[in-house]
């Protein structure tokens, strides 16, 4: 990659914030914030930023009673081993737990397991961060707004979290929530500074069990429907509720789940009985895999669907809605008109979230008609006061379809953020903040 370093620690790290003009930074080339697949054009949307990437950053991993202190180029799973000497757990991680933790928080990953725990946000109790003149402060989820903002600036700051609102049931809303300082820097992605260390509570272990179980398919029968919402009044001892439908399945190898849409539930493993009767599972059809072989499939889906499009000279343009339950019913119908234009297509996501991935598999015939039908679909959805995009940042990839979500509140709101704590607009100034 073109004009990028890799400091090792927080000496290293300053000087790179202190030289250059403008900095984009990531924690491993892996994110979808900056796409990575497309170098031409990465390179030309940075500009003169240079890039830092993180993973170098000597990892550091302190845990004391249920908090996990963590610093440097920690991942996921490397927490998640940590935490098993005490008999914990992370409360959640992406799919890939080659990930960095910092950059999970970074960009509000929040993953498979929210459907039990909630939000990645509750479970931080503090996030160190270098700012714009290269010092570490420490921020903490109890400071108040009071400590940064003047009076006028606490009123834009009222006036932005009201359009928040209504979004209060959804992972992330279309804009950051900023409920205390620490979420200043949860999901903005850098824009107003470089997340260095943070303070995560774990969660005790829990045994539990994979179950894979199939369904009809999507298209035509409403079980992903009734299954998703069944789900949701068994999540106490439901931690996540998985769909796969055949079309990405069949490009996995060493999988037995191809031909048939398929949904993937972890529950917890004394309450499986109680969980096939409550979901009206047919026991014959259940298959249960271990931990291990759950993550094989899950990791192998994403990267087994990005070898197909490079192999077939395709790109994946698609979907990252959240809806509520009662709106479920909707999103299916609108990804179902979506089928029917004769171009290849997958679904996945978190069911028991209602957070669908629909995505086009786009050739170089059909891309200005996949760009076409998806402008559409975010019209049209726009006025249901949805999540559009519920996963996590929005990076360089999503930002045509933001700025309409983005009211005179929320970019004065933003603007006030850069100037207060990014004056130089130094960190990633080709944020959706800048837009």
């Amino acid at each position: 990659m073109t004009n990028c370093c890799y400091p090792k620690d927080l000496k290293e790290l300053r000087s790179q914030v202190l030289e250059n003009k403008h900095i984009l930074v990531s924690g491993a080339q892996t994110s979808t914030v900056i796409p990575f697949s497309r170098q031409d054009s990465m390179d030309h949307c940075l500009g003169d930023s240079k890039h830092i990437c993180l993973q170098s950053m000597a990892p550091s991993i302190k845990i004391e009673g249920s908090i996990a202190s963590i610093a440097g180029a920690v991942s996921w799973k490397e927490l998640r081993a940590a935490a098993s000497q005490f008999d914990l757990d992370v409360p959640f991680w992406p799919t890939d737990q080659s990930a960095f933790v910092i950059s999970g928080i970074a960009t509000s990953a929040t993953g498979e397991r929210s459907f039990h725990y909630g939000h990645l946000r509750d479970y931080i109790d503090s996030l160190s961060v270098m700012n714009h003149k290269g010092e570490v402060e420490v921020f903490y989820g109890s400071d108040s707004f009071e400590k940064i903002f003047d009076n006028e600036e606490l009123d834009k700051l009222g006036s932005y979290n009201k359009k928040l609102k209504a979004y209060d049931s959804f992972k992330n809303p279309p804009f950051p929530i900023f409920e205390n300082p620490l979420e200043l820097f949860i999901g903005t992605e850098g824009q107003l500074g470089i997340i260095v260390g943070c303070e995560l509570r774990l969660v005790p272990k829990k045994d539990s069990v994979h179950i894979l179980y199939p369904i009809a398919e999507w298209e035509k029968s409403e079980q992903i429907i009734d299954y998703s919402l069944k789900a949701r009044d068994c999540r106490e001892y439901i931690l996540s509720t998985e769909f796969f439908d055949r079309h990405c399945l069949d490009l996995v190898e060493e999988t037995p789940l191809r031909k048939l849409d398929h949904i993937a539930f972890e529950v917890i493993e004394d309450s499986l009985a109680e969980f096939i009767c409550d979901m009206d599972l047919e026991e014959d059809f259940i298959t249960i895999v271990s931990e291990d072989q759950f993550s094989k499939i899950r990791v192998n889906i994403p990267r087994a669907i990005n070898e197909y499009l490079s192999h077939n000279q395709m790109t994946k343009k698609g979907t990252d809605v959240q809806v509520t339950p009662e709106q479920f019913s909707d999103l299916i119908s609108k990804y179902r008109d979506l089928t029917k234009h004769g171009i290849s297509y997958i679904l996945f996501g978190h069911l028991g979230d209602q957070h669908l991935h629909f995505n086009f598999l786009v050739t170089n015939d059909n891309e200005k008609k996949c760009q076409k039908l998806l402008s559409e679909f975010y019209q049209e959805i726009r006025a249901l006061k949805i999540s559009p995009f519920a996963e996590h940042g929005i990076g360089l990839l999503k930002q045509e379809y933001m700025t309409e979500y983005y009211t005179k509140e929320v970019k004065d709101f933003f603007m006030i953020l850069k100037n207060k704590l990014d004056p130089n607009n130094k960190f990633f100034p080709q944020g959706y903040m800048s837009v």
